[in-house]
């Protein structure tokens, strides 16, 4: 039995692939005819990386359509062959977004691999998980989605702010940016206190969160007023005394030396080189290695050591094919 992912991305949508062609080509019964246990996990991932690949050329091919389309006819060669060597940037450019979606779709196949177990050890079976990358990005749009749903309109682009709650959203402190998320009226109440405006609460356009939302641009330009007169560890240590959510908004270094990294040891020294650990601990021992990554052609010999003959290994070193 033979599969070609050529077949797959060129002969159905995107959509289409996972629910009609893999079973019109057997591939599940196939994979329960060798073990019922089995469970199964589809990715529509490589087959995501495979359409970017194999389709980039008619999707540049369109977006220049229209430039295409005003040339001269004399020029219209002249301009594919100046275009053509960006066709590769542009398929980079597509798989790097699927990249991106990837480890979301990881994550919830994970999160529903250990439901398909226990119900294995209780029934005998086995499960048929089917992940896509554009379900998952769907599915991540959360609260977004609903504002849609609701309302019938797209949601303008809200930065790092949040579409419903206000003010929850990074501010600039004296020092350094933080992000204060004020979840309900209460936690309002407490930040204007903090903020040294009580009459805050007392005002209608801030009185309640709609309120705040319906004025979010008053608001917030009253509270980035106020949070940067003082450096950031002065506001996180009011906030936290007061309950509400807040925290830095951490450089590459800062997060690195954290305590939080430190006590989890989540940089590591291995052979003078320093790396980021692994997050994950099972049963209180570290899910990563002690050794370092391999050098350059450190295993070359072990490798090829009973495939190939000690004349042929000198003859593929000195030839420059191996090092």
């Amino acid at each position: 039995m033979s599969f070609n992912p050529r077949e797959l991305i060129g002969s159905a949508s995107g959509a289409q692939q996972a629910d009609e062609e893999l079973p019109r080509m057997g591939f599940f019964q196939h994979l329960e005819e060798l073990r019922r246990r089995l469970i199964v996990s589809l990715l529509a991932v490589f087959l995501g990386f495979l359409s970017c690949w194999y389709f980039a050329p008619r999707i540049f091919a369109f977006l220049s359509e229209p430039i295409h389309r005003v040339l001269p006819p004399g020029q219209r060669l002249a301009y594919t062959t100046l275009t053509e060597p960006f066709l590769m940037y542009f398929r980079v450019a597509l798989l790097a977004g699927a990249i991106l979606a990837a480890p979301v779709v990881l994550w919830q196949v994970w999160l529903f691999i250990s439901p398909a177990l226990y119900r294995r050890e209780k029934s005998g079976d086995g499960a048929h998980i089917d992940m896509a990358l554009f379900d998952t990005q769907v599915a991540m749009l959360a609260n977004q989605a609903s504002n849609a749903l609701i309302s019938g309109k797209d949601p303008p682009r809200q930065g790092n702010t949040h579409p419903n709650i206000v003010p929850y959203q990074p501010f600039d402190a004296a020092d350094q940016p933080i992000i204060i998320a004020v979840g309900n009226d209460r936690q309002f109440a407490r930040l204007a206190q903090i903020c040294g405006h009580p009459e805050w609460t007392s005002d209608e356009r801030f009185s309640s969160n709609a309120a705040r939302v319906a004025n979010r641009e008053t608001m917030v330009a009253l509270v980035a007023e106020t949070i940067r007169q003082k450096p950031a560890a002065e506001w996180l240590d009011q906030l936290e005394v007061a309950g509400i959510p807040a925290g830095p908004i951490n450089r590459i270094t800062q997060a690195l030396n954290d305590v939080q990294a430190q006590h989890r040891q989540m940089v590591r020294n291995i052979a003078g080189v320093p790396l980021v650990g692994s997050p994950i601990r099972i049963n209180q021992e570290r899910a990563d290695s002690d050794l370092p990554p391999p050098a350059l052609g450190e295993h070359t010999n072990e490798v090829l050591a009973g495939l190939v003959s000690d004349d042929e290994l000198a003859s593929l070193r000195s030839s420059g094919v191996i090092g």
